[in-house]
């Protein structure tokens, strides 16, 4: 397996490390399903539950709402292993959510999130790991797995084990590239991605309808846009075309939702011949599509350390330190294909 295909690389070590997890158990329940609209989050939980169907006999997918009532999860699940998602170690009243679990006798894996330089966990998570021992937190990158280990050893453990969304598998492009470039940036956060907006600043913003999918859910999203050259937008952007289609989304099953949300991340970044990032969940999409794309510090060091871990040999994937920097080698890139 050539160690620039990342896509089979991380198939691979998630299939060994999930198979390694539930050893001959073979049950496995799943909480927290995202209810945002962060597309690389959805992507994630998507990946975990096919991963789980493959893997374990039996997969229960558990509430994500309400507190967690351990008899209840007794009673679905027996002694099989409990999986935790949804930004546990980010959100202290996720942490508080999943407070009772704390008196299972089953097994606990936290699956891989985002964490920032300079983390430390939260009260809430803090308390959940020193009332359950032995509780094993996946970290999605090397640095990550640094963090958790000082944090809480040796209370906990912490293995590595890339993003979830690896495990959709190599994808093509959802449509023909209509943009040289697709910018999708953390618009809405104070840090250097604004970049990405000011260089559209003179152009409004529009919705631009998306197609139609399986699902039904009529959902477009927001952009700024210089055609062809560049179109700028964000996870953030994605809006329901109608009170109607944001029922049916709420009303759908988790499965349903999720994936939803990672086909229009896939549309969105099919849409370009080159891609600009500072979200991971669209980095690896990227990595999934194989597109050519430059993948931009975030400014907490987690984009760096995710790209260390599993993309820095990929040959159409670059890394850059600001956006500005990733607008020049986005161009240079294009350049290259143009021949």
């Amino acid at each position: 397996m050539p160690e620039n295909d990342p896509v089979a690389l991380c198939q691979r070590l998630l299939r060994e490390r999930f198979m390694a997890i539930l050893g001959q158990n073979g049950r496995a329940a799943l909480m927290g399903a995202p209810r945002g609209q962060n597309c690389g989050q959805h992507a994630n939980w998507i990946g975990a539950v096919k991963l789980l169907r493959e893997c374990s006999t039996e997969l229960t997918v558990l509430p994500s709402s309400g507190a967690i009532q351990p008899d209840v999860v007794r009673q679905q699940i027996g002694n099989g292993v409990v999986f935790l998602s949804g930004a546990l170690t980010a959100d202290p009243g996720i942490a508080q959510h999943y407070a009772g679990i704390a008196s299972l006798s089953n097994e606990i894996v936290v699956l891989p999130e985002q964490i920032r330089a300079g983390w430390k966990p939260s009260p809430e998570l803090a308390g959940l790991v020193s009332r359950k021992p032995d509780v094993l937190i996946l970290a999605r990158d090397a640095a990550a797995q640094r963090q958790i280990e000082q944090a809480f050893a040796p209370s906990a453990r912490a293995e590595l084990a890339p993003p979830l969304t690896f495990f959709l598998g190599p994808q093509e492009r959802k449509v023909q590239p209509q943009y040289d470039i697709v910018w999708v940036a953390r618009t809405g956060r104070r840090d250097g991605s604004v970049e990405a907006a000011a260089r559209l600043s003179s152009q409004s913003a529009e919705r631009l309808e998306l197609p139609d999918f399986r699902d039904g859910i009529a959902i477009d999203v927001v952009v700024r846009q210089r055609p062809p050259t560049v179109m700028l937008t964000d996870w953030s952007s994605l809006v329901f075309r109608n009170q109607e289609a944001r029922i049916a989304c709420d009303a759908s099953a988790p499965e349903i939702r999720a994936q939803a949300y990672a086909d229009r991340g896939l549309h969105i970044m099919s849409l370009g011949r080159i891609a600009i990032t500072d979200r991971a969940g669209a980095h690896v999409f990227c990595l999934l599509l194989r597109i050519p794309h430059v993948f931009v510090e975030d400014g907490s060091g987690a984009n760096r350390a995710l790209f260390e871990s599993w993309s820095r040999r990929v040959e159409f994937c670059r890394f850059s330190e600001t956006p500005a920097k990733a607008w020049s080698q986005a161009r240079s890139m294009l350049r290259e294909l143009n021949g």
